[in-house]
């Protein structure tokens, strides 16, 4: 099973980046992305990705905003690009977005699932949004993947 240290691992062991490039966030930054994000609160998968590497993970998801401060108001820009698409989402309010790569492709997590929730996704050329990843660790992990290709 992939853990958040064995990504820190790869993302160090591969060049993708250095210890000093993984940051995490304080509990403070992570209220104000709870907050700004208007749930009550976020999976504990993503607050443990918070506390690691929230602020930055070197070339963890390039060209993708998925790092604070660049993630508050993703959740704007996700109904934003839901709106452009002609997509509702049944319990929108209850969604955590947890990156939109270049203003196209949003990803997010319904908080209500449980600790480690699958992440979905959607491309604004799409119908419907996918279930890509069944949890956050396996989204990262194939994140980290992709950054030995960059």
């Amino acid at each position: 099973m992939t853990t958040m240290p064995s990504i820190v691992r790869r993302l160090i062991a591969t060049g993708a980046a250095r210890a000093d490039e993984i940051r995490g966030c304080t509990e403070h930054e992570i209220t104000h992305i709870r907050t700004d994000q208007g749930v009550p609160r976020l999976p504990a998968s993503y607050v443990h990705f918070l506390r690691v590497m929230g602020r930055g993970a070197g070339r963890l998801l390039p060209g993708t905003d998925a790092f604070y401060p660049h993630l508050l108001g993703l959740k704007a820009d996700t109904r934003a690009l839901f709106q452009q698409g002609g997509f509702t989402l049944p319990g929108f309010a209850d969604i955590v977005t947890i990156a939109i790569y270049q203003r196209r492709e949003a990803y997010w997590l319904e908080t209500f699932r449980d600790d480690d929730p699958c992440v979905f996704r959607y491309h604004h050329l799409d119908q419907a949004p996918c279930q890509y990843w069944p949890n956050l660790t396996s989204f990262l992990a194939d994140a980290t993947a992709d950054t030995r290709r960059h």
